[in-house]
C-alpha cells in the first residue's frame, strides 16, 4: 500500500504531545529515531540517554486500520536500574515506541503517529502523538 512504501526509510522523533496539545516534548537536542524497513517489515530504532535503549525486530502492519506494530522485538542496553532511575522524556519516548502506532499521516517529510492502548496503560503513554521527520537513510542506523 502507499502508506506502507511512504513508512520507509529513517526516521527522527521531532515531538510527542499529548491529545488536548497541553503537553508538547520537543526533542531537538535528542536523537531518538527508528528505521524503518517495509521490504523486509522489519524495524531498528534507539533512544539515547540515561536510559539507552536499542530494539531491533519484525513490523506488523494492519492496513485497513493503519496500525503499525512491533513484533519478535530483541533489546539492548536499559536494564532494571536504568528503567528505576531513568524516565523523563526519554522514557516516554521509549515507551511510546513499544506500543502499536495508528498512521495519522506520512509522506516524504513527516509521519504523525498515534498510540493505540487498548488496556489501561502508564498515563504518559496513553494518548500520545508521536511527530517524526524523514532523515536520509544511514544518518543514526549507519553509526552503529
Amino acid at each position: 500500500s502507499q502508506t506502507l512504501d511512504n513508512l520507509d526509510g529513517e526516521w527522527r522523533l521531532q515531538l510527542m504531545a499529548d491529545r488536548k496539545g497541553d503537553g508538547v516534548t520537543f526533542f531537538n537536542t535528542t536523537d531518538c529515531w527508528q528505521a524503518l524497513d517495509v521490504s523486509d517489515m522489519a524495524f531498528r530504532s534507539e533512544t539515547p540517554g540515561f536510559r539507552f535503549s536499542s530494539q531491533t525486530g519484525d513490523l506488523g502492519f494492519n492496513k485497513k486500520e493503519r496500525i503499525l506494530s512491533r513484533e519478535d522485538v530483541s533489546s539492548s542496553g536499559g536494564g532494571l536500574f536504568s528503567y528505576i532511575l531513568g524516565g523523563g522524556k526519554m522514557g516516554t519516548a521509549g515507551e511510546m515506541m513499544n506500543v502499536p502506532q495508528q498512521i495519522l499521516s506520512v509522506d516524504s517529510t513527516l509521519l504523525v503517529t498515534r498510540a493505540v492502548v487498548k488496556a489501561p496503560a502508564v498515563d504518559n503513554v496513553k494518548d500520545y502523538f508521536s511527530v517524526w521527520r524523514r532523515v536520509e537513510r544511514g544518518t543514526h542506523a549507519a553509526k552503529k
